[in-house]
């Protein structure tokens, strides 16, 4: 797999959690990903360092929790005509409704070994990346 020029947001507060999916992305060769450990960080993040091609957000954290956290990025895309993809990551299969309803495009189950789907996930968005900026 070739380098990936993504810039990645990763919505994490469990930081096993965290260095799990870091382990994921760089295995996909993603070398641009910042971290933001809740809703509030992230939000705030992405006001200054926006837009992102990829969000990872975890949908139970304390404080904001993800779809909350979903809901006023997508509205921040909206007021800046940015395009962001959203996938939401849970262990409870039962979120995923909630999260697409909440403005996610994929859901991850974080129990099964998501290095695969992270893998598909990223070169899928690489390849429309890169589709759209030859168009």
């Amino acid at each position: 797999m070739t380098r990936s020029s993504l810039l990645v947001l990763l919505i994490e507060d469990y930081a096993l959690s965290a260095k799990y999916m870091m382990q994921a992305l760089k295995l996909c060769n993603c070398e641009e990903v910042v971290i933001a450990s809740s809703g509030e960080e992230a939000i705030h993040i992405t006001e200054k360092h926006g837009p992102f091609d990829v969000v990872f957000v975890d949908l139970v954290m304390s404080g904001m929790g993800g779809l909350e956290c979903m809901k006023q990025l997508r509205q921040m895309e909206t007021r800046n005509g940015w395009r962001q993809r959203f996938v939401a990551m849970s262990s409870d299969e039962h979120l995923k409704q909630d999260a697409l309803d909440a403005g996610a495009d994929e859901f991850l189950y974080k129990l099964a070994h998501p290095v695969r789907e992270v893998g598909i996930i990223i070169k899928l968005v690489d390849e429309t990346k890169r589709r759209d900026e030859a168009s």
